[in-house]
């Protein structure tokens, strides 16, 4: 397969899954808008979020590829699974689009750098749902490609995560009076809900018989 087809397939599904998680409005993503609407060590906390993410998914991956190795029979229930549990989210996302609006951005953004490491470190790896997704989703929607394409989805994943923490820790003083209405913040439970329910259409199209892979 050319390289072409492989960022085009590969590298979108990646990218698409990256991109629905800036629109989940979870405790990383309020940390990096209140970062950026204080302007506050904006870069400082983008960069330990971000280099925290890569670590994360790297180590994730290494365990879930060993654990494939050593049974690798559940690899077609666990993608489907994946699978199924990524539509869910989408579901879920589009069915609740909150009513309310972000708590005040002023919270909990921390005076001192040392600070704003440690509160961006807590909401980062203290996170379950973090691990659920190094560990489970990204492993299973990974392993639906080759090796060479495993590379693009990753590399599409990270770039949507570079702008998730830098975008979102600059913009935050910017976008912060929108999404403190109720009406932003359920577009954004729409956005993130129609992008995982498209990246789960993605990956089922991979699997098919005669689906790219």
């Amino acid at each position: 397969m050319s390289i072409s087809s492989l960022i085009q397939h590969a590298g979108t599904a990646g990218f698409m899954l990256g991109v629905s998680f800036i629109f989940s409005i979870g405790p990383q993503n309020l940390r990096l808008l209140q970062a950026g609407f204080t302007r506050r060590h904006e870069m400082t906390v983008a960069t330990v979020g971000f280099v925290s993410e890569v670590v994360i998914v790297v180590a994730g991956q290494m365990v879930f590829e060993t654990a494939m190795t050593t049974a690798p029979a559940l690899a077609g229930i666990l993608q489907a699974l994946g699978i199924g549990f990524l539509a869910w989210c989408g579901v879920k996302s589009l069915a609740q689009r909150s009513q309310g609006g972000l708590a005040a951005m002023g919270e909990l953004s921390g005076d001192t750098r040392l600070r704003a490491v440690m509160s961006m470190l807590a909401v980062t790896w203290l996170n379950p749902l973090l691990y659920l997704e190094a560990l489970f989703l990204l492993g299973v929607l990974a392993s639906t490609y080759d090796s060479a394409e495993r590379s693009w989805f990753f590399v599409g994943y990270l770039a949507a995560a570079a702008i998730k923490f830098y975008g979102l820790s600059f913009a935050g003083r910017a976008v912060s009076p929108w999404l403190s209405r109720p009406g932003w913040r359920a577009g954004f439970d729409s956005a993130a809900g129609t992008l995982l329910i498209g990246t789960a259409l993605l990956m089922s199209w991979q699997l098919l018989p005669g689906g790219v892979g």
